[in-house]
């Protein structure tokens, strides 16, 4: 991928998210992720392109209704900011003192395998996750941002995530609680659809699930000798931990 397919990416994504704006539980971070791709071609990006990113990265994540997109009389909308962001690209590029090969190849995937992201209410962790598997070129797909094209959430699951990913990490995180019927005590646990995604990958290849622990959180008692890595805020303090993990399991990584 070099500047101009990124660019061309970018506006795909904010054409599609436009088309869909009143979709059901939308999500704008592939636009902002999509930005992220345009400005890491940039040597030397400025300080106004810099200033654009942060304000449609904050309007992507704060992403609520189709107002937020379009914007009102008195907010400039998420759609602005991307205006405002192709402009300053396009200034930069016919810069002649500008260059853009110093990391053209950073986005260009060393292979096709996937890594499926499971994960609770913490999408941080997830974004992190995602932005540390990326940084070494891999492959990864977190579920909300797949668009769901008429399926069900079990349809996505099965098609975007268990029938077609090559690994899977899940993040445990405390979420929920629950305990027997008859106990005083409830113990931190994960969201239900963790244990469901899980289980699910356990059933099919068990040595190719890697579990991310977070807090005290309980683990099913089926899920003893399964890999799980603990980790106290962020994911950062066991990345390595994980890609030594990917590299055991085949996946090309360079330390």
């Amino acid at each position: 991928m070099d500047i101009s397919q990124a660019i061309v990416s970018f506006k795909q994504e904010v054409r599609n998210f436009s088309e869909d704006i009143l979709g059901v539980g939308k999500y704008a971070t592939p636009i902002y992720r999509s930005a992220e791709k345009i400005i890491h071609f940039i040597d030397n990006p400025s300080q106004k392109l810099e200033e654009i990113f942060t304000k449609l990265k904050e309007e992507c994540l704060n992403y609520d209704t189709a107002q937020d997109f379009f914007g009102g009389k008195e907010e400039k909308g998420l759609y602005h900011y991307a205006e405002l962001l192709l402009i300053e690209v396009d200034k930069i590029r016919f810069n002649k003192d500008q260059t853009f090969s110093k990391k053209e190849n950073k986005y260009h995937l060393r292979e096709d395998k996937k890594i499926f992201i499971i994960h609770g209410r913490r999408t941080d962790l997830a974004d992190e996750l995602h932005r540390i598997l990326n940084e070494h070129k891999l492959n990864s797909v977190i579920l909300q941002y797949i668009p769901n094209t008429g399926r069900t959430i079990i349809e996505k699951l099965e098609e975007d995530g268990f029938n077609s990913s090559d690994y899977a990490i899940a993040i445990m995180t405390p979420d929920d609680s629950g305990g027997l019927i008859n106990s005083k005590k409830d113990s931190p646990r994960a969201r239900q659809n963790v244990i469901l995604e899980i289980g699910a990958f356990v059933m099919k290849d068990r040595k190719r699930l890697c579990i991310l622990k977070n807090g005290e959180v309980e683990l099913p008692s089926d899920l003893s000798g399964v890999l799980y890595l603990e980790f106290d805020k962020k994911i950062e303090e066991i990345s390595r931990a994980i890609l030594r993990e990917l590299s055991k399991s085949g996946f090309n990584i360079s330390f």
